[in-house]
């Protein structure tokens, strides 16, 4: 999916994660952990974002967990503060986060970054 990087898509960002997550059958709980984790994500990417980049996520969820990878370009080379706050709340409510940084490209006039994040159900929500 691709939307602007403009603030004002996040709900639109969240009623698809909703979405997928209740299609594959995921519980209110992880759903919940993984809204809060894109919302998180894609709002600072969108703060840093260049003027007129789309934010691009791609979702992929098996019987055992959903990875959702999140791009846009950046201004700067460090959209996610490494030691901040955010990132420890991100540690928590994901099994797996990694960011990739890019070289500035001068055709995109920004850094092109790649968020990667992960879930798995927990073994409670296998009935």
């Amino acid at each position: 999916m691709r939307v602007p990087a403009e603030v004002s898509y996040l709900w639109l960002l969240r009623a698809v994660t909703e979405n997928i997550m209740s299609t594959a059958d995921f519980t209110i709980d992880v759903m919940t952990d993984v809204g809060v984790a894109l919302d998180e994500v894609a709002s600072e990417l969108m703060v840093s974002a260049v003027h007129g980049a789309v934010i691009e996520c791609e979702f992929r969820y098996d019987a055992r967990r959903i990875r959702i990878r999140v791009t846009t370009v950046c201004e700067t080379d460090t959209p996610l503060d490494e030691d901040g706050f955010a990132r420890k709340a991100l540690g928590t409510l994901t099994d797996s986060i990694q960011t990739t940084t890019s070289a500035f490209n001068v055709a995109l006039a920004g850094y092109p970054v790649v968020v990667r994040f992960s879930r798995s159900r927990n073994e409670t929500d296998d009935w």
